[in-house]
């Protein structure tokens, strides 16, 4: 399983929320249920959008997202992957 996750994991760049619903369905469909119908749609969009202005920035695109909304996407983006990390680590 280790070397699975390895590879699969190796390969996700530039993920936005779908994306990881499907590594998560991967692992356990249970684990892509319980994400999909609890997170917020905020912290969904927001998952988006930082993965949708880096995708603009990289690609020399202009992007008119402000310092005060990208560090509250990133809060919310932090909230999750703490949320996430709880409900699929090893108990």
């Amino acid at each position: 399983m280790a070397r699975y996750a390895s590879a699969s994991l190796g390969r996700l760049r530039n993920a936005k929320f779908e994306d990881v619903l499907i590594v998560l369905g991967h692992f356990n469909p249970d684990w892509r249920e319980h994400f999909e119908t609890q997170t917020a749609p905020e912290v969904k969009d927001a998952i988006d959008s930082i993965v949708n202005n880096r995708n603009q920035i990289a690609h020399g695109g202009q992007t008119s997202i402000s310092l005060v909304t990208f560090v509250e996407y990133y809060k919310r983006v932090k909230a999750f992957v703490s949320d996430l990390d709880a409900f699929v680590s090893p108990r």
